[in-house]
């Protein structure tokens, strides 16, 4: 039987095509054997789902992070193995801001994750700079669901679920391109005005949003008056390029009807 701490450094794991030795805690659910990342926690749905999500589509893209294994030895709970990142986008841009060849590649290879994902009908609930791995390639897909599932309508407890997807990509790509410890997505909790100060919500929003949903744009408009606002179309040449602004103009809009999609 599995203690609460799940494993031991030491704990040798038998998997179906290796056999790996725990080295390091990352996470409370994340343990390290280089070069792979264990992910395991009993009754936990995100794990289950990351590995069915890396089965079904692995095998389409280089851009999502490579299932190696499934433990089965000890078979508790569902263990799987993954191949080990060094760092993700959020730790490196704050060591250092990327350049232009660099956060090219980063956005193509981050939209080309999500066409794969949109071809099957899939979302991404979660996608932030720190679901994003340094090799510019892979993904965390505990978070990520069938568009019609309970999960990508109501959102997780765990993930982004008020910006998902298109709005969330150019939110890390603005975290990128401006680099240090800006980051749109933190403090936790403070989303929503943070990117309600860069992006006013439409006059329209009463057309794509539920009565829930209204309430917090109407308490968000009276906390931040329209004079205390930083309109990202404001932002100077010197902060972002005009090229650089215009795309994310395009992405960043708060009714999704008129987003481009990953393709």
């Amino acid at each position: 039987m599995l203690m609460s701490l799940l494993f031991r450094i030491g704990d040798i794991l038998k998997g179906r095509v290796g056999t790996y030795t725990v080295a390091k805690k990352l996470q409370e659910s994340v343990w390290l054997r280089k070069p792979v990342v264990v992910k395991s926690l009993p009754d936990y749905p995100r794990v289950r789902n990351e590995r069915d999500v890396l089965k079904r589509f692995q095998d389409r893209t280089r851009c999502l992070r490579p299932l190696v294994d499934e433990i089965v030895e000890p078979s508790d709970c569902l263990t799987i193995v993954l191949r080990h990142l060094q760092s993700d986008l959020l730790d490196v841009s704050i060591q250092k801001t990327l350049n232009r060849k660099e956060l090219k590649y980063v956005c193509r290879q981050s939209l080309e994750a999500l066409r794969v994902l949109y071809d099957d009908g899939f979302v991404h609930t979660d996608l932030k700079p720190d679901n994003v791995f340094v090799n510019f390639r892979e993904g965390d897909l505990g978070g990520c669901y069938p568009v019609n599932s309970a999960w990508a309508k109501f959102g997780t407890l765990e993930g982004a679920p008020i910006w998902s997807n298109i709005w969330s990509f150019g939110a890390v790509l603005i975290s990128l391109i401006h680099g240090g410890n800006l980051n749109l997505f933190r403090p936790r909790g403070m989303e929503s005005r943070r990117q309600f100060r860069y992006f006013a919500f439409p006059a329209k929003f009463e057309q794509v949003a539920g009565p829930e949903t209204i309430n917090c744009i109407l308490y968000l408009m009276h906390e931040i008056p329209l004079e205390q606002t930083t309109p990202f179309s404001q932002t100077t040449e010197r902060e972002v390029t005009k090229k650089d602004k215009s795309f994310i103009g395009k992405i960043m809009m708060l009714d999704w009807r008129d987003r481009p999609t990953a393709t």
